[in-house]
């Protein structure tokens, strides 16, 4: 016998040990690349709420006040009404904002892979009153629904 090679157990042992260690290290990886594309997706909103509000500082006049002084904020983010709407290919064809995609021209939600160009941003003021508002910007798309 062959005392430098090694036995069939003492490989089934090894082959158990790196299976178990597999089956216990995936879920900490996979959670690890959930949480990086949603850290991704949240700066890639953030990126997009910043540039529309740039937006909105340069059409100032064209953003509407709520209707009323208690509106209602699940209604405002699923509708466009009393809103300043505008796409996010909007803002990156007007240069406020560059995309993810080697021509500059498409932003991609990293957990989705779609296009978020087509998601419509509804940006208006908090309330009505003229000396203490603020601009809000709400991203309405299929798979989205942000505020910022």
């Amino acid at each position: 016998m062959n005392k430098d090679a090694f036995s069939l157990v003492e490989m089934l042992v090894v082959i158990g040990i790196i299976a178990l260690l597999t089956v216990m290290i995936t879920p900490a990886i996979v959670s690890i690349r959930n949480n990086i594309l949603e850290n991704t997706l949240e700066s890639k909103i953030g990126r997009i709420n910043s540039a529309a509000k740039d937006y909105a500082s340069k059409h100032i006049m064209d953003i509407p006040s709520p209707v009323s002084t208690a509106y209602d904020e699940e209604r405002d983010k699923n509708s466009s009404v009393d809103c300043l709407t505008i796409y996010v290919k909007v803002l990156i064809n007007n240069g406020y904002i560059l995309g993810d995609t080697n021509d500059r021209r498409e932003i991609i939600n990293p957990i989705t892979e779609k296009s978020m160009n087509n998601n419509m941003i509804c940006i208006r003021y908090n309330n009505n009153d003229a000396l203490n508002r603020e601009i809000v910007t709400y991203i309405i798309g299929e798979d989205l629904l942000y505020e910022n």
